[in-house]
């Protein structure tokens, strides 16, 4: 498909290009003809916040902390939230192009996989335009990468860190790590055990004994080993040059970068039964308390983190200035260790069990953006891209184990004192938490092109030209999964000795010589819809025009159509979901005065599922104790978008903003808890509908007249939004909640940003404040399953720069609350969480303050 594409660009292009050779040179230099010298670009019309290389370079050059500072905008765990709406409604593009899905329990991409340093441009649209995608909800996120290099440099950067309660502490880890190809992060190949045994229908249809023939052959990596917490430490290189070739100009930036990381967290954790409600024999009425089912009282999360990227970008600018070529790459490598160690009581049956899981998980992305602009007249331009994604993640060899023992107790282990021991949990069948191994592989490939055509109408009523833009957006997406889990396991043949062994034997208890006739066997316990394959494809075709009535009016309609065609397939389950969607876009500014304008937005735009939320695959949360598993009957969203903003810029560059916006959501996907025959587990669910009205807060001020010195050089970034949302159930809903908002809606962000600069000594401060409120992590009905709520985060960051000529300095310190990272279930419903008998704690743990050093070199 995508050579006829290219073809028909090359049809497209190769007559126009020839024609704008012709084209003298002079008459460029405006973009328009004689006749209407003083004709301007035709300024954006939408609400939204741009960020140019400087701005970008003052918050560090990090995505999350632009964000930051962006109006009714944070990041939170690597996911933008905009408006308070979950990550899942935000469109992210980089270098015009869509990025891939990359998390599976969230349709979004994460943020932390952009390194830093490497942006020219970030452009942040909260009303729409028929140009962009008709796919989003909350905001549209455009990154440009860069390749533009005003003057040439190189750079070294190191960096190095500790992290409270992690740098110099012991903490476990799995017992097969360590080499060189996982001090660079590539030692997932070497950890594939299906590679050493068997097929899944091989084993399936084997004898036990031959079974465990082929169980001994696995690698016996169960016991974690000790390791003391290193420091954090990171380095990068860059450089950046222009190149003349006669009139012609290439540029160049290309950048790598290498770091390593530990953290440790330790959360305690609660499940909850027996809800006494209010009126006993009413279902429906108020829950007034409920009882401890399970409490962790230690889970403690250990990772240890390796990523590096590799960037090289270049544009070609011919010597008339009217083509420029890009051709930009980026790969993206993330590779990290995780030990999970938990003890917890299970009170019903005055029991306690020790849990570990073991894992090792490789990320990869690769992105190419190959495009070019062409200023065909002088009215007259024609932008194209083409776009390649490659997205994998591996998880080789993830291994969960448990322990068990009767009753409670605070005793520590004994071997002289049966009843302090924990027995491994050594199953029957197969299992997904006792002594269970899951080999999990996901490869996505993206595919996009789109060709954009503009042309500018100078008029004698303005001095800016009506501009027509037209073009289409065609995309590819691929996915295959296929995941393999097998157990070790028990019969009536297993000597008894090895049905009963200790917690210590972890190490031991899967050595070869313990599989056998007499021993253990293997348990294939892949399912059918444990592997899938998806393709969807998106044909865009747009038209918008803007016309500008002197100065003071602006407006601008548009309308975008999308076709869209995706298919799911897995052994039992096939999903096709092809939707048109009609997209009208409507925005208009009236500019009162120069500094004053108020912006009128209106769009139709649609959200759709993503492969993960449709698959029917099921996966362990360790973390939850719980599954996890798409719904293949989810359906599009559709959302109606209206905003009205007001700007008013004064005294240079400070500046305030106030907008209120109103959405629709039909059909909206939400994250849910359901009771199923064998128990909880996650999933998605499509509600009737949502409604949301908020308002959000900027205000930008410097001080340059203060009377003071000190705020002479200072500055200030706040940034509120509050929202309120209520969902609609619909008839056939079993929800007990009436009046509940969207899950992952957040009723207010807040954000403050404070600074300060010494020219003189070059010396810069910098603190930045954010914060969230509560939103619904996942749905319950209230009947059998209740909501989980994320609570409030409060995040303060600090700074302090020094530059010594080419040298610059930074200490940093980071989450210097040492926030809380807690999830509570709101028994009663009523969305307050105050009341400690039935809003209990599910999570609740601290991720501890970092501090880090930073010394970059410019020549």
């Amino acid at each position: 498909m995508f050579q006829k594409l290219l073809g028909i660009t090359l049809l497209i292009l190769v007559p126009n290009l020839l024609i704008a050779q012709q084209t003298e040179p002079d008459t460029l230099a405006t973009g328009v003809d004689a006749d209407f010298p003083e004709a301007e670009p035709t300024p954006r019309n939408q609400i939204y916040t741009e960020y140019d290389i400087q701005g970008i370079s003052q918050s560090g050059g990090n995505v999350n902390n632009i964000l930051n500072r962006a109006p009714g905008a944070i990041v939170s765990g690597g996911f933008p939230i905009i408006r308070g709406l979950s990550a899942r409604y935000n469109a992210l593009f980089y270098d015009g192009i869509r990025l891939p899905n990359t998390e599976p329990t969230v349709k979004t991409f994460s943020l932390s996989l952009l390194p830093s340093g490497i942006y020219q441009q970030f452009d942040l649209y909260r009303t729409g335009a028929a140009e962009f995608t008709g796919e989003w909800g909350g905001a549209i996120i455009e990154v440009q990468s860069r390749n533009d290099v005003p003057q040439p440099f190189t750079q070294i950067a190191v960096s190095g860190g500790v992290l409270a309660g992690t740098t110099g502490c012991r903490f476990g880890e799995a017992n097969d790590v360590g080499g060189v190809e996982d001090f660079f992060g590539w030692g997932a190949d070497q950890r594939d055990w299906t590679k050493l045994i068997a097929s899944t229908d091989e084993i399936k249809n084997m004898s036990r004994d031959r079974s465990a023939e082929e169980g001994a052959k696995l690698p016996n990596t169960w016991a974690p080993s000790e390791r003391t917490g290193g420091p954090n430490y990171g380095l990068s290189f860059a450089i950046g040059r222009n190149i003349k070739i006669g009139r012609a100009n290439l540029s160049t930036f290309n950048s790598l970068s290498f770091g390593k990381a530990d953290a440790h967290f330790n959360f305690n954790s609660a499940r909850y039964t027996n809800y006494q409600r209010e009126d006993p024999n009413n279902p429906n009425s108020p829950v007034i308390s409920s009882s401890i089912e399970s409490f962790a009282q230690f889970d403690h999360r250990y990772y240890q983190r390796t990523v590096w990227h590799l960037m090289s970008n270049w544009k070609f600018t011919d010597g008339s200035g009217k083509n420029t070529f890009i051709f930009n790459n980026l790969y993206f490598n993330n590779f990290y260790h995780l030990y999970i160690n938990k003890l917890s009581d299970f009170v019903r049956q005055n029991s306690q069990f020790w849990a570990q899981a073991i894992d090792l998980e490789q990320r990869q992305l690769f992105l190419n953006r190959i495009g070019g602009n062409h200023r065909i007249t002088p009215r007259s331009i024609i932008d194209w891209k083409f776009g390649y994604a490659y997205y994998q993640s591996l998880q080789p060899d993830r291994r969960l184990s448990v322990a068990r023992r009767f009753p409670i107790s605070d005793l520590p282990p004994d071997p002289d004192d049966p009843e302090s021991i924990f027995l491994i949990q050594i199953p029957r069948g197969s299992v997904a938490d006792a002594g269970a191994r899951f080999n999990g592989r996901l490869y996505e490939n993206l595919y996009t092109h789109r060709l954009d055509f503009t042309q500018l109408f100078p008029v004698s009523f303005s001095p800016f030209p009506i501009q027509l833009r037209a073009g289409y957006y065609l995309e590819y997406n691929e996915r295959a999964f296929n995941a393999r889990i097998n157990t070790a396991v028990q019969d009536d043949q297993t000597a008894i000795p090895l049905r009963f062994q200790p917690a210590q034997n972890i190490g031991t208890y899967l050595q070869p010589e313990n599989w056998g006739p007499e021993g253990y066997f293997f348990n294939e316990g892949t399912q059918s819809n444990d592997q899938y394959g998806g393709e969807s494809t998106l044909y865009a075709g747009y038209i918008q025009a803007d016309l500008a009535i002197g100065r003071q009016w602006m407006l601008g309609a548009g309308f975008r159509y999308e076709r869209f065609d995706q298919e799911l397939n897995s052994d039992t389950i096939n999903v096709d979901n092809i939707s048109d969607s009609y997209l009208p876009f409507v925005n208009a500014t009236w500019n009162i005065s120069d500094s004053l304008a108020l912006k009128f937005g209106f769009s139709q735009t649609a959200g759709r599922p993503s492969f993960r939320e449709l698959a029917p695959f099921q996966f362990f949360v360790f973390e939850f104790g719980l599954p996890f598993r798409g719904n293949p009957e989810l359906v599009n969203s559709q959302i109606l978008n209206i905003d009205l903003g007001m700007e008013w810029t004064y005294r240079g560059s400070n500046n305030f903003l106030l907008s209120a916006f109103y959405k629709n959501i039909q059909d909206p996907i939400e994250r849910a808890l359901i009771l199923q025959s064998d128990g909880l587990l996650f999933t998605f669910t499509n509600a009737q509908a949502a409604n949301l009205a908020g308002i959000e807060f900027t205000y930008r001020k410097k001080f340059p007249k203060a009377p003071v010195e000190f705020f002479k050089r200072s500055g200030v970034i706040f940034n509120a939004a509050y929202i309120w949302s209520r969902i609609e159930l619909g008839e056939t809903t079993v929800e007990a909640a009436e009046n509940r908002p969207l899950q992952g809606q957040s009723p207010y962000t807040i954000s403050l940003v404070l600074n300060h600069v010494v020219p003189k000594t070059q010396w810069s401060f910098e603190v930045v404040f954010y914060t969230f409120g509560q939103n619904i992590f996942t749905v319950g009905d209230g009947q059998e399953s209740y909501p989980w709520y994320n609570m409030p985060q409060y995040q303060l960051n600090a700074s302090i720069g020094k530059k010594l000529g080419p040298i610059g300095l930074k200490f940093s310190v980071g989450n210097i609350l040492n926030t809380h990272v807690r999830i509570k279930e709101d028994g009663n419903l009523d969305g307050k969480l105050n009341n400690d008998a039935v809003d209990r704690i599910v999570q609740d743990g601290f991720t501890g303050q970092n501090y880090t050093l930073g010394i970059g070199w410019n020549f």
